[in-house]
């Protein structure tokens, strides 16, 4: 029956961000990391790109900017030659574009222009600062404030996630961005609104669904296997049309004046399923359509001019 305070949280986040965005900005990433890991390389070449050029593609001046931070150079980098639409040779046959998603690093751009490269780091910072903040949102929902401040510090501090928070990647990007699509979606289902903070009132809207949708898209363009993290909203968004269809059915909800269609679905209902679905398929689609109309195809990932 008390209140839910968000002010343990905000603590817990804004200590995690301060402590790990002056890490962000300080550490020297060349000395610290060695040189590139995995596909480091392709990401921060495609994040500088974006910050300095303002395009994703591959030239040779992408590849001299390298140097002037890391002496080892480039290691990895993974690159397709461009096409036309109707798949014929790119008239430009002196250019590549990159062969990663340029979604994380897009994100990073801003921050790479006002803090270098070390902007990849604070953007992981942020991210994982808004986690924990969700994180313990959602569990005091139904826990008290001490118990779900530890609980939220151990879900994301008692993992794997620190160690990729070090690397030019969007493993925690790929990570935060289910979090928060999975909290907007499901923080409704725990929590009461009466209860709940200020400023969480839209999360019992409509419009938490949608965005947790725009979520979900944004993290599938960047991975593509991410996509199945969709499925499991939008089967619970069609079991809640069935449920409420089986309702409208009864005796007493059929004397009501519930817009009601043939179909026995709701007006209201069949938009809270509609809606997000649209969002999904649109952000998703969208940014695909983006680097098929930059690059003249839609898998940054595959096709046969891929080459690392």
């Amino acid at each position: 029956g008390r209140d839910v305070t968000a002010r343990p949280g905000l603590v817990l986040a804004g200590v995690f961000f301060c402590l790990y965005g002056a890490l962000a900005l300080t550490v020297n990433l060349p000395k610290a990391t060695y040189g590139f890991k995995s596909d480091e390389a392709t990401y921060y070449m495609l994040g500088l790109s974006l910050a300095r050029d303002g395009d994703i593609t591959y030239r040779q001046k992408d590849l001299a900017r390298v140097w002037e931070e890391f002496p080892s150079g480039p290691q990895g980098v993974f690159l397709k030659r461009g096409q036309k639409l109707d798949g014929s040779p790119d008239l430009d046959q002196s250019r590549y574009f990159y062969g990663k998603s340029f979604i994380y690093p897009l994100f990073a751009a801003p921050l790479i222009v006002l803090f270098g490269s070390n902007g990849f780091l604070v953007l992981n910072a942020i991210a994982l600062a808004l986690v924990l903040l969700c994180a313990y949102l959602f569990l005091h929902a139904r826990s008290g404030p001490l118990p779900s401040a530890v609980l939220a510090s151990a879900f994301v501090m008692v993992s794997v996630v620190p160690v990729y928070f070090a690397q030019m990647m969007p493993e925690v990007f790929n990570f935060s961005l289910a979090c928060l699509g999975y909290f907007c979606w499901l923080y409704k289902e725990v929590a009461a609104p009466a209860r709940s903070p200020r400023g969480t009132a839209w999360l019992f809207t409509p419009r938490s669904d949608v965005i947790a949708a725009v979520l979900l898209g944004i993290v599938t363009f960047s991975k593509p296997t991410n996509a199945p993290l969709f499925a499991a909203p939008f089967l619970w968004w069609l079991f809640r049309l069935k449920r409420g269809a089986a309702h409208a059915s009864t005796p007493a909800a059929e004397s009501s004046h519930a817009a009601v269609g043939r179909s026995g679905f709701s007006r209201k209902s069949l938009r809270q399923l509609v809606i997000p679905t649209l969002a999904f398929a649109v952000v998703a689609g969208g940014l695909f359509a983006i680097n098929m109309a930059i690059t003249g195809d839609w898998n940054y990932q595959g096709g046969g001019d891929r080459k690392s």
